[in-house]
């Protein structure tokens, strides 16, 4: 059911003559957004040629009968061809419609223009389906935009749009590579400036109660959050605590590199960038959190870490919780 729900829920696609490639997609995707009009994409959206295509023509031969026979019933239930043309049509209007909103929020648009894109490529039922990371430039910055595509008979299309914020590599970048080196030479130690400490405990605890005070919906929440962490120093004991979450990194610090070591030589190992596609950031209570995922580069094949429930902190970025998770095989260089 994977591409199925993909297509039938999040995407649609139409490609036309002039989608050769994922970047003349994403570039008129950029043109739609910089200008507001959302039909100067309707080349790139479903239409009922695509889903004839999907059921009767080339992926079904990459599929087992049984699969095959599956889709095709699922897809007639959502309405055949039509229907599910004119679903997709209302589900990216839509998604369109948020990206514009909430990056504008964020910088001009009469100011951006096209940056420059990049995409990791997989095959769901018979599909090539690519995730695109596609970068505005504005003079604010850069501002990221996630892009879905899949490959039908007339080209490259459009799936699905999301606007994904500011631009982290250039902010957290730093913090990868530094896991990614304590990671290679197995050095916990390495990792000690990105551990949590008292005094950033305390900051965190005044944040979460200031946020509270001038969020009335939140108020409630960021009063029960900041008390269970003040009575946690109080029963616990603070030294305790800090060396109770030390503890934490340590184990998934050695779970990750172990489960690493098993897929290529640490020896070899290069820092591959972070994964801006998959990264992001988060708003806490009062705060700025991220998720920030990296890749590592071992002869040629790229493989995934993720840094899960980051946070800022006036002294730098912190890892919490001891989140550090290997992602096994992302993809080849190329790919």
């Amino acid at each position: 059911m994977r591409i199925l729900i993909c297509l039938t829920v999040t995407i649609g696609v139409a490609a036309a003559e002039d989608f050769k490639t994922p970047e003349a997609v994403a570039r008129t995707v950029f043109k739609a957004l910089k200008q507001d009009d959302f039909k100067l994409m309707s080349a790139t959206l479903t239409a009922e040629e695509d889903i004839t295509w999907l059921l009767e023509g080339g992926p079904q031969e990459a599929l087992s009968q049984e699969r095959a026979e599956r889709i095709r019933k699922d897809f007639q239930e959502a309405g055949g061809p039509k229907g599910v043309a004119e679903a997709m049509l209302k589900g990216m209007s839509k998604r369109f419609r948020k990206a514009r909103n909430e990056s504008a929020k964020n910088f001009d648009w009469t100011e951006a223009e096209f940056d420059s894109c990049k995409g990791v490529q997989k095959v769901e039922d018979g599909v090539t389906v690519t995730r695109l990371a596609v970068w505005v430039k504005t003079k604010k910055g850069l501002y990221r935009f996630r892009i879905r595509l899949a490959k039908y008979a007339r080209g490259w299309g459009c799936l699905q749009v999301e606007y994904r914020g500011p631009e982290l590599s250039a902010e957290v970048k730093p913090v990868a590579k530094r896991v990614f080196e304590a990671l290679k030479r197995n050095d916990f130690d390495h990792l000690t400036i990105l551990l949590l400490a008292g005094k950033d405990l305390e900051w965190l605890v005044e944040v979460i109660e200031k946020h509270g005070k001038s969020d009335e919906k939140g108020a409630e929440e960021a009063a029960y959050e900041a008390a269970g962490i003040r009575k946690a120093i109080e029963e616990v004991g603070m030294e305790k605590l800090i060396a109770g979450g030390r503890e934490l990194v340590q184990k998934k610090f050695a779970r990750a590199r172990e489960l690493a070591a098993r897929r290529f030589d640490w020896t070899k190992a290069e820092f591959g960038g972070v994964d801006e596609e998959e990264s992001e950031f988060t708003q806490k209570k009062g705060h700025t959190g991220a998720d920030i995922h990296f890749r590592i580069k071992v002869e040629g094949t790229y493989y995934g870490f993720r840094m899960k429930e980051c946070r800022r902190f006036p002294r730098g970025w912190i890892l919490l919780e001891g989140n550090l998770d290997f992602r096994g095989f992302v993809q080849r260089s190329g790919g």
